[in-house]
């Protein structure tokens, strides 16, 4: 059984231990931090670090424990290292090959900071950074699709997800982003949805039609576009009478404009 009293040292304990790996964590920033961003061997020496990391997260025993890992740990010592180097980049250094900064932008998604991800994964995809070799996809194509998985588990969850999905279909179209063609399809499939939803129809269409031009087979939006270019039809048809003509003067003069008119005599 807990008692008050040791409950109250557990979270003694906790604070403290919380307290020193904030304090290892400052400790291992400061070797690293200023080094790294202008030197491209002490980054090779980083990256002896980030792979204990990465053995480190791989043997965590689920999901939440590897999303803690990420949050509390990776992203709050990497981060500025990411900042430093992107900063040196801005202040003339040549771009480099940056397993760091992909990391990154890869923990961010995971952990959902939407709008870190889409930063530094633009930052990064501008750079032309590759992926881990772990990964079959390119950076461009993860990014891309990373944005709509988040935004389906958002959606699940009745949250918002805009203007992050319509902001990197926007960038990715307009940079050109070598996307896989099937994840391009996906991200306008959800736009379209999206627009759908929001009740603009046309908007809904353009995305179902470049879905579908990008995958004819898989994009599977026929149904919803039927129904959209009925409701476009139906909203472009005059209601009933709308075409009858309205009076003008022609038309009017045709007519006796007063009793005493109609009974006029004719003129002989």
């Amino acid at each position: 059984m807990t008692t008050p009293m040791m409950a109250h040292q557990a979270r003694i304990d906790a604070e403290r231990a919380a307290a020193q790996q904030q304090v290892q964590l400052a400790e291992r920033q400061q070797h690293t931090l200023v080094a790294v961003a202008s030197d491209y061997q002490a980054h090779q020496t980083l990256l002896q670090t980030l792979d204990q990391d990465l053995k480190k997260l791989g043997n965590l025993p689920n999901i939440p424990a590897k999303i803690e890992y990420k949050q509390n740990q990776l992203i709050p010592f990497y981060l500025p290292i990411a900042d430093a180097y992107r900063q040196a980049c801005d202040d003339g250094q040549d771009p480099y090959n940056n397993q760091v900064l992909v990391e990154l932008v890869i923990w961010l998604f995971d952990v959902g900071n939407i709008e870190a991800a889409l930063d530094w994964g633009r930052y990064a995809v501008t750079q032309k950074q590759p992926m881990p070799e772990r990964f079959k996809r390119d950076l461009p194509t993860y990014v891309v699709d990373a944005t709509r998985l988040w935004a389906e588990q958002q959606r699940d969850r009745d949250r918002a997800v805009q203007p992050y999905v319509s902001d990197t279909l926007e960038f990715a179209l307009a940079e050109q982003w070598p996307v896989n063609g099937m994840a391009l399809c996906n991200l306008h499939k959800l736009a379209g949805d999206l627009a759908l939803e929001a009740e603009q129809l046309e908007t809904a269409r353009d995305h179902f039609l470049q879905a579908v031009a990008l995958s004819p087979q898989k994009a599977k939006v026929t149904t919803k576009l039927n129904r959209i270019n009925k409701a476009l039809a139906k909203a472009d048809q005059p209601e009933p009478g709308d075409d009858t003509p309205e009076p003008t003067d022609d038309t009017a003069t045709d007519q006796p404009d007063t009793e005493a008119d109609a009974h006029a005599a004719p003129a002989s």
